[in-house]
């Protein structure tokens, strides 16, 4: 069965409403779906301990996103990272906010004066994140962004992964006739609408972080916010940028990336692998 849907399921994206493709190709993920929102309709939030102290209440269908950085080293070891870098007061950018486990992780370690502006392009995320701010009594400290960063304002071309892939949005390495226009703005304009210094900026988008960084040049030189960073070096080669480039780029602006122990670590290793998480400082 798998091997009959690979063959013809670039005829069928042709035909099919993406929404009946997902479910086709993802049956389970899509029922479960669907069951998260019956369950949260009847019996409400689930309510998770991330790190020793701090409780969230999420929404059924985020727990899984919430869970992995309970449970998963990879994912445990990036929120702390973080986690360390939270300041009182801090505002941050999250650029890729998705269910908001960095934007509520920066209010809740930033403490009562911080706040976050969460951008992501995903309705489905955006509506998940929103029922998450409420929650947590956060919606008044979030300005909430349905929309994508570029290096200019612009329309990017952009693909849901639906609900097998947690309803990203995504950047296709070719064009797709399915593919849906979606408005992209700059760090540098988010930063100047901002109303206080920028003091963080979150950036996890599937491979197109090297455009984000470019539209934010001024606010990097000017206000020097610490930076986290997932670097997908793989993505990015099949989108046409190299990571050698980004990092050479940071390095020029003035910024060092910190290990685990708050000592530097070298620019060179980080693009090999196919995903590198990493916090850069400005000097």
């Amino acid at each position: 069965m798998a091997t009959v849907l690979r063959r013809w399921y670039p005829q069928l994206r042709r035909i099919l409403p993406v929404g009946l493709r997902h479910l086709i190709r993802y049956p389970l993920s899509g029922l479960r779906s669907h069951w998260h929102d019956l369950r949260f309709s009847g019996l409400g939030p689930v309510t998770l301990r991330v790190r020793p102290d701090w409780v969230v209440r999420c929404h059924p269908a985020t727990v899984r996103a919430f869970s992995a950085h309970m449970i998963e080293r990879t994912f445990k070891d990036e929120l702390a990272q973080f986690v360390g870098t939270c300041t009182p007061g801090m505002t941050l950018i999250d650029v890729g906010a998705h269910y908001g486990v960095f934007t509520l992780a920066a209010l809740h370690y930033g403490g009562p004066d911080a706040r976050v502006i969460a951008i992501d392009p995903s309705p489905r995320a955006q509506r998940y994140l929103a029922v998450n701010l409420a929650l947590n009594a956060a919606e008044s400290r979030v300005r909430c962004l349905g929309q994508a960063l570029s290096d200019t304002p612009r329309t990017i071309d952009m693909l849901t992964t639906g609900p097998g892939q947690a309803h990203m949005m995504i950047r296709p390495a070719e064009g797709r006739s399915d593919s849906v226009g979606v408005a992209a703005t700059t760090l540098d304009e988010i930063a100047v609408g901002a109303g206080r210094p920028i003091t963080h900026v979150k950036i996890d988008v599937e491979g197109y972080e090297g455009h984000v960084l470019r539209g934010g040049a001024a606010l990097l030189r000017d206000q020097r916010p610490i930076i986290a960073l997932e670097l997908h070096n793989d993505l990015l080669r099949q989108l046409g940028d190299d990571p050698r480039d980004l990092v050479a780029n940071l390095e020029r602006a003035g910024y060092w990336c910190r290990g685990d122990d708050g000592h530097p670590v070298p620019w060179a290793p980080l693009t090999i692998p196919h995903i590198a998480r990493i916090t850069a400082v400005a000097s």
